[in-house]
């Protein structure tokens, strides 16, 4: 047990024995209002943990109907993965874990979002330009 949150092993879903377990898991949100968590600090797991938040961690960081994300570091990004419910979430991974309310956003977003308005607004120009312009280019 920790502080807002319980860990339970199951000894038959052990698969590696010499990986040790560090049960301490801590929460911040980010600037977007999104809560992180850490499992065991990266490391890889012994085998399958289910983590069960307390009602005060999950009223203070607003987990409820939130999904969840687990940080790829090798895509550079979070990926969406299934969960029941903050009752039991069972976990395979070691990583960076983010419960989030929807889409992520990031710089990559933003960019993509401007790039793909300006060349929008581009092709209308040019619509405009051959439609009501037609004689600049005679």
């Amino acid at each position: 047990m920790g502080n807002g949150y319980t860990i339970r092993i199951d000894g038959d879903k052990i698969l590696n024995y010499e990986n040790e377990l560090s049960t301490s898991i801590v929460m911040n949100s980010n600037k977007y209002g999104d809560c992180e968590f850490s499992v065991n600090d990266g490391n890889n797991l012994c085998g399958e943990i289910v983590i069960s938040f307390d009602s005060e961690m999950v009223d203070k960081y607003s987990l409820n109907g939130k999904k969840l994300f687990l940080y790829n570091e090798a895509k550079n990004k979070y990926e969406k993965i299934y969960f029941d419910s903050l009752d039991s979430i069972s976990i395979t991974k070691a990583g960076k874990y983010m419960f989030s309310d929807g889409k992520k956003r990031t710089k990559n977003n933003y960019l993509a979002m401007g790039f793909g308005g300006t060349s929008f607004i581009f092709v209308l120009l040019g619509i405009y330009v051959g439609v009501k312009k037609q004689y600049w280019f005679w």
